[in-house]
């Protein structure tokens, strides 16, 4: 009995060094797709280019900026940043509140003006809410603007018509045409 064990031992020993081998030599010999990097090619107009966003502003008058997105390109010459699924919320003086979301977003930085387009929406911290297709913010005049189509809704009402002014400054709406309104 003392012999086999000391046969068994060893040839376990061997059939195991042979195995761990042969899958070693399994596994380096099969050849891996070298990695290629996810990278694109920008084009010559971008600087850069960076995914999940989060940019934050505080501007004159306690005005205060954060836009958070997929995707931003910058574009340095012309001082122009482009957001892709952007949503932009503006702290106003006095804590107003204004989110703006929307499908693409290119934000001025010389002028600090935005412009959103496709599926806007904008909901205040009173719980009213503007959809549109296109708005702009104009930081010379604090005013958020738009000559599309817009419908507001809060608890009381529902504006529609066409053509927007909203002044922060003033605290003042204005529906430019074809405005119908329902007084809940």
């Amino acid at each position: 009995m003392n012999l086999k064990r000391k046969t068994l031992i060893p040839a376990g020993l061997l059939i195991l060094t042979v195995l761990a081998t042969t899958l070693l030599l399994l596994f380096k010999g099969e050849k891996k797709a070298p990695h290629e990097p996810n990278l694109k090619v920008l084009s010559d107009k971008v600087d850069a280019q960076i995914k999940d966003v989060l940019y934050t502003e505080i501007g004159d008058g306690d005005l205060k900026w954060e836009i958070k997105a997929d995707t931003v390109r910058y574009l340095k010459k012309e001082n122009l940043a482009i957001f892709e699924n952007v949503a932009v919320r503006l702290i106003a003086a006095g804590g107003r509140t204004f989110i703006m979301t929307g499908d693409r977003g290119e934000y001025s930085t010389d002028k600090r003006d935005i412009r959103i387009v496709g599926n806007v929406r904008v909901i205040t911290d009173r719980n009213d809410t503007f959809s549109t297709e296109h708005l702009r913010y104009a930081n010379a005049d604090k005013s958020i603007t738009t000559d599309a189509p817009i419908i507001m809704k809060n608890d009381h009402m529902q504006i529609s018509g066409r053509g927007m002014t909203l002044s922060l400054k003033k605290r003042e709406l204005s529906v430019l045409a074809q405005v119908k309104a329902r007084i809940r």
